[in-house]
């Protein structure tokens, strides 16, 4: 569980949410075209099943990119208390103990906040 990587969370997320958003749409189809109620106790237990599947395969997709969307954030917003972490997030423990240890001093920390990328004069080539 530690060498869990967001980025697989959120390709299983878009995916969740394509496929989901396709099934919905393949769902209203099928309502819309629908002879009979979506579900009925007249019918056999074959077709309210067939029918329950056609409801739930969206829902059960969205639910899960809504899901990898939390787990995205909460990565991003440095919360280490995710879904997915827990007490196995070595690398965020790892990283506090030497924060504590070493520690940094204010001109660093300022020196960090005043970077911009870009920002030189550059050097043209050939000239």
């Amino acid at each position: 569980k530690e060498d869990m990587n967001v980025t697989w969370f959120c390709y299983w997320g878009m995916m969740c949410a394509f496929q989901g958003t396709f099934d919905l749409v393949k769902f209203i189809d099928y309502w819309v075209k629908l002879p009979y109620h979506l579900f009925s106790s007249d019918a056999s237990a074959e077709y309210n099943l067939m029918s329950a599947t056609l409801v739930l395969i969206p829902l059960v997709q969205l639910i899960g990119a809504v899901l990898a969307w939390f787990m995205y954030k909460s990565h991003t917003e440095g919360d280490s208390s995710g879904v997915y972490e827990g007490p196995y997030n070595a690398a965020a423990r790892e990283r506090a103990s030497l924060s504590a240890t070493y520690g940094t001093t204010t001109s660093q920390s300022s020196n960090r906040g005043s970077f911009q990328a870009f920002g030189g004069s550059g050097q043209r080539l050939g000239s």
